[in-house]
């Protein structure tokens, strides 16, 4: 069966399913062309409305998983069984409070929300399965930015030099500093608490004069290069024993000087000096009552 409606003025048509199943073509025209057409084997749009189409709650199914509307009103692209308002990919993920979801399927699947620049790859969020972990990823050589209030807090530049304008002016007297490790992990250094140490000994006597202080100016690119510093130089240091106050990078070679540590030696250098003091004042006090 065929039916087609070439009209002017208004009206509407209501095609019951034929008793027998069979093709047909339903095709519905405007002044600008074909609105639509639809082939079908018995199945039919109940309560049409064209100029913005709204039926009834039945299923909708475009391919078998390319376009998907359940009976709850959930869309599904790539799914035949949608779980949430929108579901791209296969997931059965079931919560009202992920309206859109997108799947990575398991192994090696990975699933992105892009966003383009300028027509070419720039924002990925997602998840890949691959690397096992959340990723956003801006594909270009351009800063990541973060901003609450409509106002920047935190960048990371294409070089991935992390900056946080806040953290300058947000100041404390507390000890507590943060060190990075070579892969660039963030950790909370100054901790001494006896609940952080074991094997714990009396230092020895370490000769302080086997450290030589130094006045330099800096190479670090990110340094006032015409200003004098104050300081000892690590490889000294590591050659002359005193391993425990030098830090060094993945190759094993030193790379910085702990200076919140050398006050520690200094400390036990004073504390000798001290008990020195109060033996002589005690021999002279015994040479000055005969």
């Amino acid at each position: 069966m065929s039916v087609k409606l070439n009209s002017t003025g208004g009206g509407s048509v209501t095609l019951d399913s034929p008793s027998t199943a069979s093709n047909y073509t339903v095709t519905l025209p405007s002044a600008a062309g074909t609105l639509a057409t639809t082939t079908g084997t018995g199945s039919v749009f109940t309560n049409p409305t064209i100029n913005g189409f709204t039926g009834d709650t039945s299923a909708i199914t475009v391919g078998t998983t390319q376009f998907v509307k359940d009976t709850s009103g959930n869309i599904g692209i790539g799914t035949a069984s949608p779980s949430a308002k929108l579901s791209i990919g296969s997931g059965t993920l079931v919560d009202a409070n992920v309206p859109i979801q997108m799947n990575a399927a398991a192994g090696s699947g990975q699933a992105y929300i892009g966003f383009n620049n300028a027509g070419g790859y720039g924002l990925l969020v997602g998840y890949d399965n691959a690397a096992g972990y959340a990723r956003i990823r801006n594909i270009s050589n351009t800063s990541l930015a973060f901003s609450t209030n409509d106002t920047e807090r935190m960048r990371l530049d294409g070089s991935g030099a992390l900056t946080v304008p806040n953290i300058y002016t947000n100041t404390t007297a507390a000890v507590s500093y943060v060190a990075v490790s070579s892969a660039g992990l963030l950790q909370r250094g100054g901790v001494s608490a006896l609940k952080y140490k074991q094997d714990i000994r009396d230092l020895e006597s370490i000769d302080i004069n086997k450290f030589r202080a130094v006045r330099y100016k800096s190479k670090c690119e990110n340094d006032d290069q015409t200003i004098d510093y104050f300081g000892f130089i690590a490889d000294e240091v590591e050659e002359a024993g005193i391993k425990e106050l030098i830090t060094y990078n993945d190759d094993g070679e030193p790379e910085g000087f702990q200076y919140e540590r050398m006050t520690v030696v200094l400390l036990k250098t004073i504390q000798e000096l001290s008990a020195q003091n109060q033996a002589l004042e005690a021999r002279l006090a015994q040479l000055e009552a005969k």
